[in-house]
């Protein structure tokens, strides 16, 4: 998404990426948020709606949300998650995977 909007709806910035992402949120079993505090709230960049927030099951942020958006997310029953900082995934992990995968005579996409 690239914004919510005062109504709780998805927004994304063009037409186009509304449909596409409408096509996938309703393909999809599960929709996990990734996003920032400050890019969803106040509508970030969205001007399209294309799906309720009820559509979402959780919202996974990399800092601590605004009571406005904390309170719009408990009102839809998404459930939100805070990222802690640096206890992420290790950026090298990859790479490792990947030359292991290389090794091995597979490729790595």
């Amino acid at each position: 998404a690239d914004g919510l909007g005062p109504d709780g709806r998805l927004l994304a910035a063009t037409a186009d990426g509304a449909a596409l992402s409408a096509a996938v949120v309703g393909a999809a079993r599960r929709v996990v948020l990734l996003g920032d505090p400050e890019r969803l709230g106040d509508g970030g960049r969205g001007m399209v709606a294309y799906a309720p927030l009820s559509a979402v099951h959780q919202v996974v942020l990399g800092a601590s949300a605004s009571p406005a958006l904390t309170a719009l997310l408990a009102d839809a029953g998404v459930e939100l998650i805070t990222a802690a900082p640096g206890r992420g995934p290790d950026p090298d992990a990859r790479a490792r995977s990947d030359e292991r995968t290389a090794t091995d005579g597979e490729v790595a996409a």
